[in-house]
């Protein structure tokens, strides 16, 4: 289990990244995620993208991250 507080102005997806890529894991599982985004890029389920640029707060996200660049998160 890897547990990581991000500092505001964090890259969120990068971040996670990172993670991953530091701890040479090649898949692993977003189990909670709470806290707030300065704006996010969201995928639709029709596949179209929506960009919101305003504060967010993420109530509970859970995902998962893969070494082939897939980063998938569910939240609320």
């Amino acid at each position: 289990m890897i547990v990581k507080r991000l500092l505001p102005g964090q890259d969120l997806k990068k971040s996670l990244e990172e993670i991953r890529d530091n701890k040479g894991l090649k898949s692993g599982v977003i189990l909670c995620l709470v806290g707030s985004l300065d704006e996010a890029v969201l995928r639709m389920a029709d596949g179209n993208k929506k960009t919101i640029k305003e504060p967010l707060e993420s109530g509970s996200a859970t995902g998962t991250i893969a070494t082939n660049g897939v980063l998938q998160e569910h939240g609320t």
